[in-house]
């Protein structure tokens, strides 16, 4: 979830400072959801392996 936050805003600020979007505009939330699903079931667990070995000295 928190990969799709985070593409969903970057293209939406991209969108709005390219002035392609107004921020009235909507901009469709699922593919996103969709996009971090997927980057989740193939990355999932590189990406918490790698969070958790920061925290080890």
């Amino acid at each position: 979830m928190f990969a799709s936050f985070i593409a969903g805003s970057i293209v939406g600020v991209v969108l709005i400072a390219l002035k392609i979007k107004s921020r009235k505009d909507a901009l469709p939330f699922a593919p996103f959801l969709i996009g971090g699903a997927l980057f989740g079931l193939l990355y999932g667990q590189r990406v918490v392996d790698w969070y958790l070995s920061s925290f080890i000295i």
